[in-house]
């Protein structure tokens, strides 16, 4: 939504998911929200982005048809190989790292930064961390790493 109301038809940008579940994958394709999940979307966004639910699907949101043919979701397991699945300027990583021991944490950035542009930047969550772990990026903040530009 931001990235639409931002950029409009000025700047072609994609969206692109992936998890480990197919379920998740499935859903996060579909765009059906249930509508006290949406508290923190601003009103304006939700009037021009999505589509209020009746009948059976009273108290749903579903996100409005241009905004859903701007993403793609794919099942992904970060530990394994990457799929060729292009280049990005933006990679959200939040809230993964956590779960992993800190050779697999690197073995996981490792790989995702090579999808990531030089100047790219990359987030994770606030409870994560890539101290001692010797990648090519530089800190921004406490979340947020730039590729350094080779």
């Amino acid at each position: 939504m931001v990235l639409d109301d931002y950029f409009g038809l000025l700047v072609k940008w994609e969206i692109f998911g992936s998890d480990i579940s197919n379920r998740i994958i499935a859903k996060a394709k579909r765009g059906l929200y249930q509508a006290h999940r949406i508290d923190a979307i601003p009103k304006a966004y939700l009037k021009k982005y999505c589509l209020k639910g009746a009948d059976e699907y009273e108290g749903f949101l579903l996100v409005d048809k241009i905004l859903r043919n701007k993403t793609r979701f794919t099942e992904i397991n970060l530990i394994r190989p990457l799929p060729d699945v292009g280049q990005f300027d933006v990679i959200f990583l939040r809230n993964v790292l956590i779960y992993f021991d800190n050779p697999t944490k690197e073995k996981i950035v490792r790989n995702l930064i090579t999808k990531l542009r030089p100047g790219g930047t990359l987030f994770i969550g606030h409870s994560e961390s890539l101290k001692g772990m010797d990648f090519p990026l530089a800190l921004i903040s406490h979340t947020c790493y730039r590729k350094n530009i080779e």
